[in-house]
């Protein structure tokens, strides 16, 4: 289906309505920007126009993988030296907004710039269904405090103890500091898919009776090197290598997002930079001090036993 013949059936069926998809992570080299560059290639070949909101400024961010300069970034649309459609980049068929440096920026506008920047975002005509956000790993992110209507909250965690142990405690955190209850879990770099299982569950039974937070297996990325020998490329795996195990649990994964249910009358991309606005300023107080929150590993967190049936993992409040 064309992207043309797919904005028709939309429009037919008056599903306008703007996804909002973000995904955390409890620390970097989990695989979360992969996870989000391959779930928007995915999106695509089902006709979906996204966005690819990049929060990271490090290397590794979206740019890198893709091997592209940030030339063009949200900054030069904060200061107002160019439109937003202006600033997005594209590559590989993927949009993405390098939005690190534009963050802080945001952060310190006064009032008044921040009033007419929000009335010149009101204007945006950009064609998007699903905006991706990768946000900074653990808890440093401008964006955890955002809340927006048909905004879904990804968690990409591996079999690691590291892994595991900070992604409990990014739970935690979220869930103290924000009132976060559901997560949708992405288990990535998986090599064996009944231990990968079992120690989801025993993270998911942890966050239920510790925290009172709902965790649902979203999918399993195989620890398949397609993957790693595609970001070389600076290409996603399923244009890379669309025969590989990767790709086809990507093409699943984006089939299943394209299909969760949303409300007729959803938010639209001005709604979202409106809410992203709100939630950036809001978080410096008249003082100028930045944000910043430490939230602490949980006792008893990290022992994981791995057995024949899967993986033990003690967690506690």
């Amino acid at each position: 289906m064309s992207r043309d013949q797919a904005e028709g059936l939309r429009r037919l069926l008056g599903q306008q309505g703007l996804r909002i998809v973000r995904l955390n992570s409890g620390r970097s080299g989990v695989g979360k920007t992969s996870c989000a560059i391959n779930l928007a290639a995915a999106l695509v070949e089902k006709g979906r126009e996204v966005l690819i909101l990049d929060e990271n400024e490090d290397q590794g961010n979206i740019a890198d993988c893709l091997g592209q300069p940030a030339h063009r970034n949200f900054l030069k649309a904060v200061r107002e030296q160019c439109e937003l459609e202006e600033s997005i980049q594209r590559a590989a068929d993927i949009s993405f907004l390098p939005a690190a440096c534009g963050m802080a920026e945001l952060a310190r506008l006064p009032h008044e710039n921040r009033l007419r920047l929000s009335d010149t975002l009101t204007a945006c005509k950009l064609a998007c269904d699903v905006v991706i956000i990768d946000t900074v790993a653990g808890s440093s992110s401008r964006l955890l405090p955002l809340a927006l209507r048909d905004q879904e909250e990804i968690l990409v965690v591996t079999d690691s103890v590291a892994s595991i142990t900070d992604a409990y405690a990014f739970i935690k955190g979220a869930t103290n500091e924000y009132g976060k209850r559901s997560y949708r879990v992405l288990m990535s770099k998986v090599r064996n898919e009944q231990q990968g299982r079992a120690i989801f569950r025993n993270m998911a039974d942890a966050a239920r009776r510790y925290l009172g937070v709902e965790l649902d297996l979203m999918g399993m990325i195989p620890a398949d090197d397609a993957v790693k020998r595609a970001a070389g490329m600076g290409l996603s795996v399923l244009k890379a290598f669309p025969d590989s195990s990767a790709a086809a649990v990507f093409r699943h994964l984006g089939m299943a997002v394209a299909e969760w249910p949303r409300p007729i009358d959803g938010g639209d991309i001005a709604g979202f930079l409106h809410g992203l606005i709100r939630c950036v300023a809001n978080q410096t107080p008249a003082s100028g001090k930045e944000p910043s929150s430490t939230w602490c590993v949980p006792r008893g967190a990290g022992s994981v036993k791995p057995r024949a049936s899967g993986a033990r993992i003690a967690l506690a409040s």
